[in-house]
């Protein structure tokens, strides 16, 4: 478990699959978003086991200090190669969005990449239009860079790699 101020993190466990967090993929401001969104809670606990399976595969559920389940971080896939981890972050509960949760998340789960596994970088994509999440990711301190490999004109690759003070 990471602790926060305001919130921990968990890895999630096929037992988190519930209606409210099904619900989240009914929202159109995360459906937009979403490249596949889960129809079913049998649906969610399989992508759950297969996270959890993956080696390299980091899947947190990002909860408040009641333990109420508001939203998911996922740190894969790891590049020892390229000290490198691709990033994924939903805050589902919208309630809680705005709020400095999803800074923090990626704050712990950022230090438990960093410490535990020695990755310098971290690298997502984000649709332009999603101006909060770039917003949000700017502010962290993630850099946008070109990605040949992205073929999307509504894409943006971004990344944020450790301060050399903080290693």
């Amino acid at each position: 478990m990471l602790n926060g101020k305001k919130i921990y993190l968990r890895r999630l466990s096929e037992n988190d699959a519930s209606p409210s967090y099904l619900s989240w993929f009914k929202q159109k401001e995360i459906n937009n978003y979403i490249k596949k969104s889960p129809r079913t809670i049998a649906d969610l606990k399989s992508f759950i086991k297969a996270s959890n399976s993956q080696q390299g595969c980091h899947l947190f559920g990002i909860f408040d200090h009641s333990h109420f389940h508001i939203g998911n971080i996922k740190l894969d896939p790891i590049s020892y190669m390229e000290n490198t981890v691709a990033l994924g972050i939903m805050i589902g509960e919208s309630c809680y969005r705005g709020k400095g949760i999803a800074f923090e998340a990626m704050e712990l789960a950022f230090r438990f990449v960093f410490d535990e596994h020695d990755i310098e970088t971290v690298i997502l994509g984000v649709n332009k239009g999603n101006i909060r999440a770039v917003y949000l990711y700017e502010k962290f301190g993630f850099k946008s860079f070109f990605n040949p490999e992205d073929k999307n004109p509504n894409s943006l690759t971004m990344k944020y790699t450790i301060p050399e003070s903080n290693n």
